[in-house]
């Protein structure tokens, strides 16, 4: 199966937040905000970010994983500041079986205002209606009760545990909790 590149989504809103592809301005922002403890704790971002390795080990690659169909990182940004208050998108796809995986970061300083649900929202819409998938899922550790707390509050149905379902960063596998939405949930 040819891999197909994803197309640029443009700028997804519910007029309260805007998801969009990463852009040079958003670099402070989103390393200031990956260095929260609980980010780290639960998703891949770097331990020890910097703004020149925010721009050389994920910026500079962001083009190409759009083109290769890999991934498709996004940005999340409050409509009525302009500030980035997350980070949202594909971080895997199966396109031969139409599914795709969303993972995503609230800014500490944001968090609790449904930023994460709106934004979780936009992108698994965008999946279905311009990506043609049929399946997004949410992978999320057992321990990660904010996270479970999205995938509720988004209407997503909890389909069971991965045991071994993923690695951390030692490359230790641990469980997963699988979430899914299908085009009729939204």
């Amino acid at each position: 199966m040819t891999i197909p590149p994803v197309p640029d989504p443009g700028e997804l809103t519910d007029g309260v937040v805007v998801v969009r592809r990463y852009r040079d301005d958003d670099v402070a922002s989103a390393v200031e905000a990956i260095r929260d403890a609980d980010i780290a704790r639960w998703t891949r971002v770097p331990l020890e970010p910097s703004e020149g390795s925010f721009r050389d080990e994920f910026l500079a690659r962001h083009d190409d994983w759009f083109e290769q169909g890999i991934e498709a990182p996004l940005a999340v940004v409050e409509v009525r500041t302009g500030e980035l208050v997350g980070s949202n998108g594909f971080v895997q796809f199966g396109w031969d079986r139409g599914f795709g995986e969303i993972g995503y970061w609230g800014a500490a300083s944001h968090r609790g205002r449904g930023y994460v649900v709106r934004a979780c929202r936009l992108v698994a819409t965008w999946g279905f209606e311009v990506l043609g998938l049929v399946r997004v899922e949410l992978r999320i550790h057992p321990d990660n009760a904010p996270s479970h707390r999205v995938a509720a509050a988004l209407g997503a149905t909890r389909e069971g545990v991965l045991r071994n379902g993923a690695r951390d960063r030692s490359g230790a596998p641990f469980d997963t909790v699988v979430y899914s939405l299908i085009p009729s949930d939204l």
